[in-house]
């Protein structure tokens, strides 16, 4: 029987994560620079649109697979891109102005709904960094070694681990994970990015 129960890092372990992330990957300066671009082109203050500030991210984050899909490198992708921002944008404002303590069951629908929209065009991946980008204290980031891993403790069959099933079931773990955090507790990146910190430093780097 599968272990339900997600991981419950405490607050010295993310901390302690954070810094062994900072030590092993240079390309968290991309995530701060998409997300600093992110909020430049929300408020008109550059000239580079929302769809070009998520490529910031999702083509040095997310960058094996655009080499190993380099069609989808191309006008015709971005234009794809915008296209998501535009009919998703009231759903996306919405859930920007919540966190994932806000999640109810409720959302669901809507969750899965925008997410399925977002990997049609962007991979499972890309997806969850996209939306994450557009609502930071909402959408955690889910990779594909952190979707194996979460996928088996929660019992998420194969198939659905990509699919927006495995995403929502991974919300609902990291709200639980959320909630076991001190309340008091701040960190300059984030709940969610400290949580993708620990998770990328486990599951990936296999380091803690």
């Amino acid at each position: 029987m599968a272990n339900t129960t997600p991981d419950m890092p405490t607050t010295k372990d993310l901390e302690d994560a954070h810094e062994i992330y900072l030590e092993n990957e240079p390309r968290d300066l991309f995530y701060h620079a998409a997300s600093e671009l992110v909020r430049l082109s929300r408020t008109n203050a550059t000239d580079i649109n929302l769809a070009e500030a998520l490529a910031v991210l999702l083509l040095t984050w997310n960058q094996s697979f655009y080499r190993f899909h380099p069609d989808l490198y191309s006008e015709e992708h971005f234009k794809d891109i915008e296209g998501l921002l535009e009919a998703h944008e009231a759903t996306i404002a919405k859930f920007g102005r919540g966190s994932i303590f806000t999640l109810r069951d409720e959302d669901r629908e809507t969750v899965q709904t925008i997410f399925t929209a977002f990997r049609k065009i962007l991979r499972p991946t890309g997806a969850a960094k996209a939306l994450h980008l557009l609502a930071p204290t909402f959408f955690p980031i889910w990779d594909f070694a952190i979707r194996q891993a979460y996928g088996k403790r929660g019992g998420v069959p194969y198939a659905d681990r990509g699919e927006a099933p495995g995403y929502w079931a991974f919300m609902k773990a990291t709200r639980r994970q959320y909630e076991n955090v001190e309340p008091e507790w701040r960190l300059d990146v984030g709940i969610l990015k400290a949580l993708d910190d620990y998770n990328y430093c486990k599951y990936k780097l296999h380091v803690i």
